[in-house]
Parts: C-alpha cells; structure tokens; sequence
C-alpha cells in the first residue's frame, strides 16, 4: 500500500508538471507515478517501522507528507539527465531524511490514530448451566 497518492502529487506539483516529470509532458505515466509513490513509501517506512507498527492503522498525516515530499524528489532524479532537481525540493528531503532519522531514533513522536476498539457483548446470564446443557445434547441424541 502507498502512503501518498497520485492525488497528492497533482495538489503539490500541478497535472502538467507531474505529467512532465512522470512521462512525455503530455499526459501523466500513472505506472511511473506507483512505481516513485511505491519507492518513497518504503523509504519513509524503513525509517519509521524501527519505532511504530502500523499494520492496520490509518496512515498518520505527517508520514503522507513526508512520502509525497520523497516521491517528488524521487520524479526529478528520475530525470536528472534532462533536468536538474531544483534547489527548494533537494532541500525538502534532506529536512524529510532528518525528520525520519529523528523519528527513528524516538526524538520526535507519532500521533497514531487509535485503532478502532473491540466490541464485546455480552447477553447476561445463561439460561442453562453445564448440567442441563448435558442433558439437553444427550436428549438429541
């Protein structure tokens, strides 16, 4: 599973420049969109599964964000031939890379969502005890 989207990439870059960096210019290659989305989510997890387990947890805000910062770093070094990575997002990640190790070494805390808590119910008393269970199935018989 991806911790950021196509969505939030669109909202940071803008279609024609996602469509720049990920394919022709002219529309977006979604395969290199997952594949740059797929590599910084597991990035930023190798970084943050030292500290926190989140099998089933909604994925916290601030990890989002710090995956889409990647992932764009991660769409102009996929072009570093025809283009040089600009200045503002070379620095982004190397705040995101010190954020991480932060997270990592436990200097700076996740606010995880509370998971969802079990409900258990419970009906009240039992009509029959063991005895008259017993005789119950014995009676099927």
């Amino acid at each position: 599973m991806q911790w950021a989207t196509i969505d939030d990439l669109i909202s940071e870059l803008g279609e024609s420049k996602l469509a720049e960096l990920s394919g022709d210019g002219n529309e977006i290659d979604q395969s290199v969109v997952d594949e740059v989305l797929s590599a910084a989510t597991e990035e930023v997890k190798a970084y943050v599964f030292v500290r926190y387990e989140l099998k089933d947890a909604p994925i916290p805000t601030l990890l989002r964000n710090l995956t889409k910062k990647i992932a764009i770093h991660n769409l102009y070094l996929r072009n570093r031939r025809e283009m040089i990575v600009p200045i503002e997002v070379a620095n982004e990640k190397s705040d995101v890379v010190r954020l991480l190790v932060e997270i990592a070494r436990g200097n700076v805390k996740v606010e995880l969502p509370e998971k969802a808590l079990q409900i258990i119910f419970h009906s009240g008393d039992r009509l029959f005890d063991n005895v008259h269970l017993e005789e119950f199935r014995n009676f099927r018989e």
